[in-house]
């Protein structure tokens, strides 16, 4: 689900609706960019690209976070940015604690005087690297960190900085949505339309997770009034024709009467000349299995079409 966040002015600073107001939302606000320490740094991981660490956090350390512990590179120390890859628990309540499953384990760990969450994870990071302002891009200084070392949760402030090239509503930004791991809205996704659409796209998924609905997002961003777009879509499993929809939708609407203009081009209303046709185009559209003696009956046709056109001076 895609979310676009709130935002207003308040006092001369710009806070979301979700932050707390008035006297207290400084406070709030300084809370919301703090990094959480949430463990620390074992040892190497499997690959050089990999490395390991122990923490007690079960809720916020989620396959798919994005986690950094710090590292001098370039003469600065530079937070080296990487996702959580696996996690295995290492450590909990015996297997005697659990086997009765009308009795909560926590209940029997408490009788014992046992710690009744004594859970401790190996978290697996993939390293990913800082972020280069200059490059625009990350760069991976390959120093891993050493034993001992903290590691922090990455906040939502860094994350919107570092994974997203442009800001929402500039020109040449396209907004698709936020950061799965965080709640809805928390950490906007906004990339560069100049990104996407200078070089070849590919949106790889499986079947049923969202590629046609992540590919009409885009449309739908690079039809906004910053970006004014013009975009052809060939489209053989009619997936797009909703985008109609978005020439009478006031979010779409912009200064100076903008508006997108969406035309939809059924095949009955697509003519080709047989005349344009080669070759090959007569060749391609005959269906599969067509003997080899049928196609070389259709180029002695086509060739001697050709010539006849060609002595009339009709060709």
């Amino acid at each position: 689900m895609f979310t676009f966040g709130n935002e207003f002015r308040c006092l001369g600073c710009r806070v979301h609706r979700s932050a707390i107001l008035l006297c207290k939302y400084r406070t709030a606000r300084v809370m919301a960019v703090s990094d959480i320490l949430t463990g620390t740094v074992k040892g190497p991981g499997q690959s050089p690209q990999e490395y390991t660490f122990i923490t007690r956090d079960n809720s916020r350390v989620r396959i798919g976070e994005f986690v950094y512990y710090k590292a001098v590179a370039e003469a600065e120390s530079r937070r080296i940015i990487g996702t959580v890859k696996s996690r295995k628990l290492i450590r909990g309540l015996p297997d005697d604690f659990l086997s009765e499953p009308g009795i909560p384990p926590a209940e029997v760990a408490e009788i014992l005087g046992i710690d009744p969450n004594p859970e401790v994870y190996e978290i697996t990071v993939e390293t990913i690297g800082y972020f280069n302002p200059k490059l625009g891009d990350f760069v991976n200084p390959r120093i891993p960190p050493n034993p001992g070392d903290a590691v922090s949760l990455a906040s939502a402030e860094t994350l919107a900085s570092v994974l997203s090239p442009r800001q929402e509503g500039e020109a040449g930004s396209a907004h698709i949505g936020s950061l799965l791991t965080r709640d809805a809205g928390e950490v906007p996704i906004v990339l560069s339309v100049k990104d996407v659409v200078s070089t070849h796209l590919a949106i790889l998924a499986s079947t049923g997770s969202g590629k046609s609905y992540t590919a009409g997002v885009l449309i739908e961003e690079m039809l906004r009034p910053y970006n004014r777009a013009a975009v052809l879509i060939v489209d053989p499993h009619g997936e797009y024709h909703t985008l109609a929809s978005i020439q009478g939708d006031e979010q779409f609407a912009g200064a100076v009467g903008y508006r997108p203009d969406v035309k939809i081009f059924t095949p009955d209303r697509i003519k080709v000349r047989f005349s344009s046709l080669t070759e090959g185009d007569i060749r391609y559209l005959l269906p599969d299995g067509t003997s080899d003696k049928m196609l070389h009956f259709l180029r002695q046709a086509y060739r001697s079409l050709q010539e006849k056109l060609r002595a009339e001076g009709r060709k």
